[in-house]
């Protein structure tokens, strides 16, 4: 099977940059393994005319608007990839292969959710990772902050917007979220102290969804008349894509995973010794005022 381009990964991204292709009179297969960051969660927000929308619903309008572009879509996983300077090749979990001229990667990442007992089940129900997702149905309520990777101070700054009932814990001092099916009313810490709320934020680690893109570097097969200039230029630079090479057309990968950031600004709020409601720092501490920026708002 051959195309012009392939686009992995069916979420949000890739039916985004697939119509955009097909209009401009492209071959495109986008190839979806069907599992996604979101998959828990009932409906999505921030999204001009999409408000409120159930993610499976999405996904079947742009299936559907897709369709009538030509979109040639597989449901499968890519198991390995192959590229040089004049073809991609996708080995897939069936043992089918396609080739195209160049592919667009939009595998997106996973959290890594702490195994604390509970969570997994409330996962975007009443434990989120993003208040500008979830914030605004949580306003004015009690909210815990699950300490799980840096910059959790910093999305405590950020929750405070909503509600002023915030409260930041680590992670390994967490053995239980309890509540009526996947509703959420105590936090159940290893001392036996329970902690009354009805959201949870989890900063979690992010995995990147697909590891092969790792090697393709490596596997690219430099043109006959490489030079110095050229495999420079086939570095990446920071957004994670793959600079064009100087004969650029030939170069047939893009993909711009989360960038790598410096770490987020110091919080406003000073960590508690024990759980408790975190508090403001004193004047003359030496951390800047202010309300902390603006975080990475994904989805879970």
């Amino acid at each position: 099977m051959n195309t012009d381009v392939l686009v992995i990964g069916g979420g949000a991204a890739g039916p985004t940059a697939a119509p955009v292709l097909a209009r401009a009179r492209h071959r495109v297969t986008l190839i979806d393994d069907q599992t996604y960051r979101n998959a828990t969660v009932d409906e999505f927000h921030g999204f001009p005319t999409r408000d409120a929308t159930a993610p499976h619903r999405f996904r079947a309008d742009a299936v559907r608007e897709l369709t009538s572009y030509g979109v040639a879509f597989v449901a499968s996983t890519v198991t390995r990839v192959d590229a040089t300077d004049r073809i991609v090749r996708v080995a897939l979990d069936d043992g089918t292969t396609i080739a195209a001229s160049a592919m667009l990667l939009a595998t997106g990442v996973q959290d890594d959710l702490s195994p604390i007992d509970g969570l997994a089940q409330r996962w975007g129900k009443s434990v989120f990772n993003c208040p500008f997702c979830d914030g605004w149905e949580q306003r004015d309520q009690s909210a815990v902050v699950i300490d799980a990777a840096p910059g959790a101070e910093h999305l405590v700054g950020m929750l405070r917007s909503w509600t002023p009932n915030v409260t930041i814990v680590d992670a390994g001092d967490v053995a239980a979220l309890t509540g009526h099916g996947a509703t959420l009313d105590q936090v159940v810490l290893s001392d036996g102290n329970t902690i009354v709320a009805t959201a949870a934020f989890l900063k979690a680690p992010v995995i990147r969804e697909a590891h092969w893109p790792n090697t393709l570097a490596a596997k690219s097969t430099p043109p006959a008349t490489s030079s110095p200039a050229t495999a420079a230029q086939r570095a990446t630079h920071s957004c994670g894509l793959p600079e064009m090479s100087a004969d650029h057309h030939r170069h047939r990968i893009k993909w711009c995973s989360p960038q790598q950031t410096a770490p987020p600004p110091p919080s406003p709020f000073t960590r508690p010794s024990s759980p408790r409601a975190a508090t403001p720092a004193r004047p003359g501490d030496g951390v800047p005022g202010g309300h902390a920026g603006n975080g990475p708002g994904s989805h879970p």
